[in-house]
């Protein structure tokens, strides 16, 4: 059984992986307390023998940049997973960025370079979606 890209806090993601409610553990970095929580939920998944697979879904530029991280972070022998075929369609993914935030090669995923979560803006594109005060 996988799933738990819902849950609201790593006390009830303990509950679902100490009941072995869930195989496989899916928490999404940007609906649960970011990457400190999400690290927290993925040693509870190390404590128990559960597997974890990040969720991004259609998530926007700083989800999916820091499910990339985490995803890095995590233990050699934790399953990992990464949505990214939610990708193609994503304005707020392929759209605003200068530079893809997702490169892949050999079938891996490249962790990107740089400061922060590595987020490198088309300011062009973000353009059309200024919103103007001024009357």
């Amino acid at each position: 059984m996988a799933g738990g890209e819902s849950l609201l806090s790593r006390y009830t993601y303990r509950d679902f992986i100490a009941k072995e409610g869930l195989d496989i553990v899916q928490p999404d970095v940007s609906r649960r307390g970011g990457i400190t929580e999400f690290m927290k939920i993925a040693d509870l998944c190390k404590t128990h023998g559960a597997k974890i697979a990040p969720h991004v879904g259609l998530s926007g530029l700083g989800t999916r940049a820091a499910a990339l991280h985490v995803s890095a972070a995590l233990p050699r022998d934790m399953f990992v997973s990464y949505e990214y075929m939610y990708k193609q369609d994503n304005p707020l993914v392929g759209e605003l960025v200068a530079e893809p935030i997702e490169k892949s090669s050999d079938g891996y995923l490249q962790l990107p370079r740089g400061l922060w979560l590595c987020i490198k803006l088309n300011a062009k594109a973000l353009e059309k979606f200024v919103v103007s005060t001024n009357s």
